[in-house]
């Protein structure tokens, strides 16, 4: 299991890390619903597996 940190995936996606934090609030990131995170402790982290599902999701929702 690999986890991401919010910087991580901020850069791996190519956009701010204040756009992926204010994802976390309402939900929506980039158009779509936002994926899914974890809180340990205090730090944010991001399941690999469950960001590659979101971006396949995603591209989906853009094809039809």
């Amino acid at each position: 299991m690999s986890y991401l940190t919010t910087i991580e995936l901020a850069a791996q996606l190519k956009i701010s890390e204040v756009t992926l934090r204010q994802s976390r609030v309402t939900g929506k990131l980039l158009g779509a619903k936002a994926p899914r995170h974890l809180k340990l402790g205090r730090q944010v982290r991001y399941l690999s597996s469950d960001i590659e599902q979101w971006i396949n999701e995603t591209n989906q929702v853009e094809a039809a």
